[in-house]
């Protein structure tokens, strides 16, 4: 892959570690991934938009009435991704979604005569429109804050959107993870000057 070779570490609990890679320069790249709630009967859907530097540009958490199965919940997230990143006036080069089949639907063309034929469709017709999006399937776990923002749609019940940031949670997610580091920095560097 062309582009920076930025990358970042997202947890991966025992496993091995994933990493969020970034869009070439000046491109920009969404993570999208839907939540179903059938108990209430709501899915939560949430995307977020960054650039190569890795900085979020756009990001929302929308929650609609009624549940689907997942891979349909999924392809309508990745259609809201879409009209999201065109709300936001940024050509995404790429989609990113934890669910595989959704993407090999998307890069194959297949199921367009289905019960969710139509999505597919306009999904289809939005990425001709945009000048072509790759779709790319991502481990549940490097698309986490997706996930954190579909969680929170479902929690609010109503539409949420962020430009240029994300919810001061997942902000306080990420200051712990970087004083987690900054700390275990901190005590190889204390063990590297008593070992010598």
């Amino acid at each position: 892959m062309d582009g920076p070779q930025f990358q970042r570490d997202v947890g991966c609990g025992n496993r091995s570690t994933c990493r969020w890679i970034p869009p070439e320069l000046d491109a920009y790249k969404a993570n999208c991934d839907a939540v179903l709630d059938h108990g209430n009967g709501t899915m939560g859907i949430r995307v977020i938009i960054r650039n190569s530097g890795g900085q979020v540009l756009a990001s929302c958490s929308l929650v609609s009435e009624g549940t689907l199965n997942v891979k349909v919940a999924k392809l309508m997230a990745t259609l809201k991704c879409l009209k999201f990143g065109i709300e936001c006036g940024l050509t995404l080069g790429n989609i990113e979604t934890d669910e595989a089949n959704v993407v090999k639907w998307l890069q194959n063309d297949c199921y367009l005569d289905s019960d969710f034929g139509l999505i597919i469709s306009e999904i289809l017709d939005l990425r001709d429109k945009m000048g072509g999006v790759d779709f790319s399937f991502t481990r549940k776990v490097a698309n986490n804050v997706a996930n954190k923002l579909a969680l929170h749609a479902l929690r609010i019940h109503n539409d949420s959107y962020w430009m240029e940031d994300y919810p001061s949670a997942l902000g306080r997610i990420w200051r712990l993870i970087c004083l987690i580091i900054l700390f275990f920095f901190s005590l190889c560097f204390v063990f590297f000057l008593f070992a010598c």
